[in-house]
């Protein structure tokens, strides 16, 4: 027998002692939905979950399998028990991404008596209501709605996570270094307190995870060593790339200087004549998306919103020109819900469309089949680059397709060396090799950070009504996600928050919510770890269409 055979012998094996490990109502569903094999991360991922009472991280590109690598195994582990408790806790960072995996996780559970339920501000209040009076099973949630359950619903915490087994992390490496990251890591540290003596385990999912070693010490501070890490070992698709350049054309810069120089009139002819050399690459650039883009689903990344709408307009007006159907769309962050679900219907059609869009559909919502991505302009980080990447080619067999279109300024002999040098192309350059080297910018974890310990404090005091400020060290501090905020520092921190009126103190020692606070608690982006714009509302005839922030809004007319 070759080695090679060997070698597959031996890969049959390893898949079907472990799918004999799965759950026999999770092996049911599998045979109808048609698996005829698991991939190697969802192997090793079932032998882990289910063999080893460790934490994990499961790492694979995107359309590698790893939400399935995680619920097989969890979900077979809590099949023996689905109700009395939620039993596993999935957080995503995206309501869209929660709606997506909600349909994933319920359809895996087609052969078993457990419940899958959301809860985001877009779920009606009869699906929570249902939850809270008989909890059980599979819980997909925000860290925003968590938080909000903390408060709104304290009473209730014990009942609905006493038996907590699991917490899945999506996205993991979007919590790695900023608020948001320890505003969770603080959640899921409280939220031991009111588990069952059994902890519940932490299962991390990422496809660009810069340093491994940083995801560990995230889910497990005090023992990251003993995280189990399970990686890829399937190996990488076939990348096509090509880099599309484009020379804005202008006039030379010395005699634009000059003619600037001359009178006011000459001055805006100057910035006119510029941004109308802008507009003709944007033309260009146009013209070759609508080719590289005819009869198949594409996704374009642009780095300005504004491009997104100039570029879709345009590209839909060249098709109009060309008597073909209009098959641009948009998506972004400051347009209506509806509108982006909208786009999101379209592209899971199956007809040809091509969504230019944000970082909004960066990560894993489900758009149906992607064939190509485009970027335009320079992307702004190797891990933003290789999420984007990973939407195209996720069926098996598929190569990935990226095109990244930069436009470039038009030089001349005299111009400076900054200019000269296109820098805007050269950061396109490294940050594609960097790509096809395999390495990604690694996670700097936000150090000392008081707005969120502040936001935390309030949040503990509402959950629990009032409690000595020793507790509430212990618990947000010394075995919280705050380890490094000394004693003196914390005392320093609430004594602020009473000078302030957020907090005041009983005559037995305990600390609750002043005047102040309850006006905080009570508002409405107190649950979200991030800055919210103030914005104003865009509306056509009735309708509203999208969001400005009220720093960009257009000028008159």
């Amino acid at each position: 027998m070759s080695d090679h055979d060997t070698s597959r012998t031996e890969d049959l094996q390893a898949v079907s002692s472990a799918f004999a490990l799965l759950a026999p109502g999770i092996q049911q569903q599998l045979w109808r939905m048609g698996w005829t094999h698991l991939r190697p991360i969802q192997v090793d991922a079932i032998r882990v979950v289910l063999s080893a009472d460790r934490h994990c991280v499961i790492a694979a590109e995107t359309a590698g399998g790893k939400t399935e690598a995680a619920f097989l195994p969890v979900l077979s582990h809590i099949s023996d028990q689905p109700l009395g408790s939620v039993r596993a806790m999935y957080v995503g960072p995206l309501r869209a991404l929660i709606n997506d995996q909600f349909r994933r996780v319920e359809e895996l559970c087609g052969y078993l008596e457990l419940p899958v339920c959301r809860w985001h501000g877009d779920v009606g209040a009869g699906s929570k209501k249902q939850l809270v009076k008989d909890p059980g099973g599979v819980l997909l949630i925000t860290p925003e709605s968590l938080e909000s359950l903390f408060v709104n619903r304290s009473a209730q915490l014990q009942r609905l996570f006493a038996g907590l087994r699991f917490v899945v992390i999506d996205e993991l490496h979007a919590f790695l270094d900023n608020e948001r990251g320890r505003h969770l890591q603080s959640l899921l540290g409280r939220l031991r307190h009111i588990c069952t003596p059994e902890r519940f385990r932490i299962v991390g999912l990422s496809a660009t995870i810069g340093d491994i070693t940083m995801a560990q010490r995230y889910i497990d501070v005090d023992h990251p060593d003993q995280v189990a890490v399970i990686e890829d070992r399937a190996g990488t698709k076939e990348l096509k790339f090509r880099l599309h350049a484009y020379a804005c054309p202008t006039t030379d810069r010395d005699d634009a200087e000059e003619k600037q120089a001359e009178t006011e009139v000459c001055d805006q002819a100057a910035g006119d004549e510029a941004e109308d050399a802008v507009m003709t690459m944007m033309r260009m650039i146009a013209h070759d998306l609508v080719e590289h883009c005819r009869s198949h689903s594409n996704l374009v990344f642009a780095n300005r919103k504004s491009d997104i709408e100039i570029y879709a307009d345009q590209c839909n007006e060249i098709c109009r020109r060309a008597s073909q159907p209009e098959t641009f769309l948009v998506h972004h962050g400051s347009l209506a819900k509806d509108v982006r679900e909208d786009t999101e219907a379209e592209m899971k059609s199956g007809r040809p469309r091509t969504a230019i869009c944000s970082s909004t559909l960066e990560m894993g919502i489900d758009i149906g089949s992607v064939k190509m991505v485009g970027q335009i302009g320079a992307p702004w980080s190797v891990a933003s680059l290789k999420q984007r990447l990973g939407r195209s080619g996720r069926k098996d067999g598929e190569p990935r397709i990226l095109r990244m279109y930069i436009g470039c300024d038009a030089t001349t002999p005299h111009a400076d060396l900054v200019n000269r040098l296109q820098t805007e192309l050269l950061q396109a350059v490294a940050v594609s090799e960097l790509m096809l080297e395999g390495w990604v910018e690694p996670s700097q974890p936000s150090t000392c950070d008081l707005s969120t310990l502040v936001q935390q404090c309030i949040s503990l005091i509402a959950e629990t009504g009032g409690l000595p400020a020793k507790p509430m060290y212990e618990r947000l501090c010394a075995q919280g996600a705050f380890r490094e905020i000394e004693p003196a520092l914390f005392v320093s921190v609430l004594r602020s928050l009473g000078q302030n009126d957020i907090v005041e103190q009983t005559q037995q020692g305990e600390l609750i919510l002043g005047l102040r606070g309850e006006k905080v608690r009570a508002e409405r982006d107190f649950y979200a770890a991030f800055q919210s714009s103030v914005e104003f509302s865009v509306i056509h005839s009735d309708r509203l269409i999208g969001t400005l922030p009220i720093t960009s809004v257009p000028a008159v007319d």
